[in-house]
Formats: C-alpha cells, sequence, structure tokens
C-alpha cells in the first residue's frame, strides 16, 4: 500500500497515513536538477538549483535532455531511471547533451553530496 495524504480543509487538518515503503531510504539527488516530463517521451529541466552541480554545468530550465554519456534518453526506462543517474557517488562525471533554443549543446555535470 502507497503512503497515503489527507487533507480536510474544514478542520485545517493534513493526515498522513504509513505505506508499506514508510522507512525506505529516499535516494540522494546530487545533482541540484529537477526533471519533469515533456511530450511524449521528452524529459526537460524543470529547474536547477542555484549553486549545485547543475547551475554549474550551465542547465537552464525547459533544456529538452537529448543524451546522457551519448545514450539517448529514450533508451533509459523513464524519468525515473534518469533520476536515479543523478544519485550516483559525488565525483561522478556525465556529458549530457541538450536541446535549448533549437541547438544542441553538450554540459558536463559532475555531481556531489548536497546535503
Amino acid at each position: 500500500m502507497e503512503s497515503i495524504l489527507k487533507w480536510i480543509y474544514a478542520n485545517e487538518q493534513m493526515i498522513v497515513e504509513q505505506g508499506d515503503r514508510f522507512g525506505i531510504e529516499w535516494p540522494d539527488d546530487r545533482s541540484g536538477l529537477q526533471l519533469i516530463r515533456g511530450d511524449g517521451d521528452e524529459i526537460k529541466v524543470w529547474f536547477a538549483s542555484p549553486g549545485t552541480p547543475s547551475a554549474k554545468a550551465g542547465f537552464q530550465e525547459n533544456d529538452l535532455i537529448v543524451s546522457i554519456n551519448d545514450i539517448p534518453i529514450g533508451q533509459f526506462a523513464g524519468i525515473e531511471a534518469i533520476r536515479n543517474v543523478l544519485c550516483a557517488k559525488a565525483g561522478t562525471q556525465y556529458r549530457v547533451t541538450v536541446k535549448r533554443a533549437g541547438k544542441e549543446l553538450l554540459l558536463n555535470l559532475t555531481l556531489k553530496e548536497l546535503l
């Protein structure tokens, strides 16, 4: 069972019920990159947190991720697989090709501990 979140607006209450996955360690993002699904299989940058590896690499809002280390984005098993890549150990380096304003750019991303 997944966790359940209930809002009771009349009483200004929020109730959270534990699911089966409660207590499982959440993977740490080491990029500072927030991604969203675009049209079809597209993965887009929603936000690159200032001062993080993603900002240092030059990611910008609405960049379309084309490939990671020359592997086309369509060969990853969805956005969760890409998020898992961004949780690799600190020091891991990636070459990420993005499309911005119709042009492809190569960005070099080096992960680091953020917390």
